[in-house]
């Protein structure tokens, strides 16, 4: 099998002409582990590089992808759900506006540009920003295998031997001289929770609903649990409320109040391509308060519109004399139970020691996601070193330091927030990582002689 090439800007690197795929014999340039919106933004990265200079020396690269197919979040894209990032934070605007992988040339390519432009709005849908991404999966003309899970990873000197399995059982192991690490972000729970037909993450919250449907369909009257104070709770609460009509929704956080997102132009730098590289260079004391008294623009926070709904809401109730939305604020939850009918909560509000039990018949967290930890991938682990605070450490140019063992370059594509930002977990900057990346991963391969395997 022939794996397709990338043009590199640099005469020096080698030419690869006719790769193929063999069971650990040939190495590759680049493999990218996942193919979300990280990995999608390196590979149009790649191909708008490929066009620009067809002339020049050529990179080979493999995606492998865990799922089946391309799909952005899926299990959340509830309806009418906006995106609080703007549209041109794309897979490709901010690094280089003429490329045909922006969100814009998706709109002129599906004939919906004109009628976008009317809409007046720089933030889509989200049902249109998963369709987009998709859309750039579909057309980035690199090699993607889905359905390919990657088990480990072992080192060979600088090279990477990547492990993998498929759905049906079979193992192939690819070699690489780079790998870019861009898996996500994993669903975090409560201690000691975990999912199943009563109990959801946020991030799986329409499949859930789908089955607790077809399993609940004689007994109108719920109780329905959402834990968490931000902008996945909120949405799910007023969601809901709606879908289910006859039944309590109890939003259990522990502000004050829900607090609003800073979305003002002057917060908003923070996810500017500058601020990577000061927040990079800071001390880490620096860093570590910045992320503190900028987190309402991105965590524990909702927009301020939806508050607005929300609020709107409960006020109705209390002149309808019928309330159904239950806000609890300043509230901890001490306790979990599952019970044959549903979920057990013990809650205590922390402003006065009150305590009460809710029996609900379901729980959907909005606890948010926690960073990948790219050393569970590595079966040596010696040549990774760790800061003071067992991080991993991280390079500006997102390239995972390994000290001075010889090693294959690593670019971490995400889950970088302790050393680059807010942007690492989010699209704000996924077009500018991409070509900070490529620009690296050029220079590795151009500067470092090729090790004959």
């Amino acid at each position: 099998m022939t794996l397709p090439t990338t043009s590199l800007s640099s005469d020096s690197l080698p030419s690869h002409q006719d790769i193929r795929q063999t069971n650990g014999t040939d190495t590759l340039d680049v493999i990218g582990i996942g193919f979300g919106p990280s990995n999608i933004a390196f590979a149009a990265a790649l191909a708008d590089e490929n066009e620009a200079h067809p002339d020049k020396a050529q990179l080979t690269a493999l995606f492998l992808e865990s799922s089946p197919t391309t799909a952005w979040h899926p299990g959340m894209l509830l309806p009418d759900a906006v995106m609080q990032i703007a549209f041109p934070k794309d897979l490709a605007t901010l690094r280089n506006p003429r490329s045909r992988f922006t969100f814009f040339n998706y709109l002129f390519e599906n004939n919906r540009l004109t009628d976008f432009i009317n809409l007046q709005t720089f933030f889509p849908s989200r049902q249109e920003i998963a369709d987009y991404i998709q859309w750039a999966a579909r057309n980035v003309p690199v090699d993607v295998q889905y359905g390919t899970s990657v088990t480990s990873i072992d080192t060979d000197g600088d090279i990477a031997v990547v492990n993998t399995v498929d759905a049906d059982g079979n193992t192939q192991h690819y070699r690489a001289r780079a790998v870019l690490l861009g898996t996500g972000l994993n669903p975090s729970l409560p201690d000691g929770l975990t999912e199943n037909d009563r109990v959801s993450h946020s991030v799986h919250i329409l499949p859930f609903l789908e089955q607790f449907r077809e399993h609940n369909t004689t007994t109108p009257n719920k109780k329905l649990a959402v834990l968490g104070g931000g902008q996945s709770a909120a949405e799910i609460a007023k969601y809901l409320h709606a879908t289910f009509p006859d039944s309590e929704v109890h939003l259990i956080h522990t502000r004050y109040g829900l607090t609003p997102s800073d979305d003002s132009p002057f917060a908003n730098r923070v996810f500017d391509p500058d601020a990577v590289d000061k927040w990079h260079a800071a001390p880490v004391e620096e860093r570590e308060r910045l992320r503190a008294v900028h987190a309402g623009t991105n965590y524990t926070a909702v927009d301020p519109d939806l508050l607005n709904e929300l609020f709107r809401l409960t006020y109705k109730e209390r002149l309808d004399g019928k309330k159904r939305l239950f806000i609890h604020d300043t509230t901890y939850v001490t306790s979990i139970a599952e019970t044959p009918d549903g979920v057990q909560l013990q809650l205590e509000n922390s402003m006065d020691s009150t305590t009460e039990t809710l029996n609900a018949d379901m729980l959907i967290c909005g606890t948010g996601f926690n960073e990948s930890d790219p050393r569970e991938f590595f079966v040596d682990l010696s040549h990774i070193p760790v800061d003071d605070n067992g991080r991993v450490i991280v390079e500006r140019d997102y390239r995972l330091a390994t000290g001075d063992t010889p090693a294959p370059a690593i670019y971490l594509c995400g889950g970088v927030e302790h050393s680059h930002g807010f942007s690492s977990s989010l699209l704000s900057l996924v077009s500018i990582r991409a070509g900070d990346v490529l620009e690296s991963v050029k220079s590795y391969l151009a500067t470092t002689p090729t090790r004959v395997t």
